[in-house]
This record gives C-alpha cells, sequence and structure tokens, in this order.
C-alpha cells in the first residue's frame, strides 16, 4: 500500500486521528461534533479529523475506519471493502 497512512492514535490524549476526505469529514463532524473535529491547522484543511472514540457509539467509529481507509487505500484494496 505505499506506505500510505489513514489513521494514527495518541495515547496520550486518548485521541484517533483519520484521515477523511473533506466531504467526508464535514459530514462527520456535523454528526458528532462533541467528540469530532477537524486537527487545528493545516492538516485538519487535508482532512485530518480527531475522533475521542469513548465518546461515539462503536458503529459510528467503525464506520470513520472504513471511510478513512478507503480515501487512502489503493483502488483495488478500497473496493474489497463496504461502506455504509
Amino acid at each position: 500500500m505505499a506506505k500510505k497512512i489513514f489513521v494514527t492514535f495518541d495515547p496520550a490524549k486518548d485521541e484517533w486521528h483519520f484521515k477523511l476526505s473533506q466531504s467526508d469529514q464535514f459530514a462527520f463532524c456535523k454528526a458528532h461534533n462533541e467528540a469530532i473535529y477537524p486537527v487545528n491547522n493545516k492538516w485538519g484543511k487535508q482532512g485530518w479529523t480527531i475522533v475521542h472514540a469513548h465518546l461515539i457509539p462503536k458503529r459510528f467509529f467503525e464506520e470513520i475506519t472504513k471511510t478513512s481507509y478507503y480515501t487512502v487505500a489503493p483502488k483495488k484494496l478500497a473496493a474489497l471493502i463496504t461502506l455504509r
């Protein structure tokens, strides 16, 4: 997969950082703005999004994970997952 990163975890802050398209970022943030929001710098404008998993339903976290993977994965691999 050419070392493409789609998610990182910061254990010190207990937060996940997902790479999303701008439209997906907007939709996820709108749904749970208290727990999901853009990174507060140029990375956020590129789709990097902070997620506090303990504040959202497990199913929603799974959808963010799939969507993020789909965003960066090669088309052949992305086609193997099912979104929403």
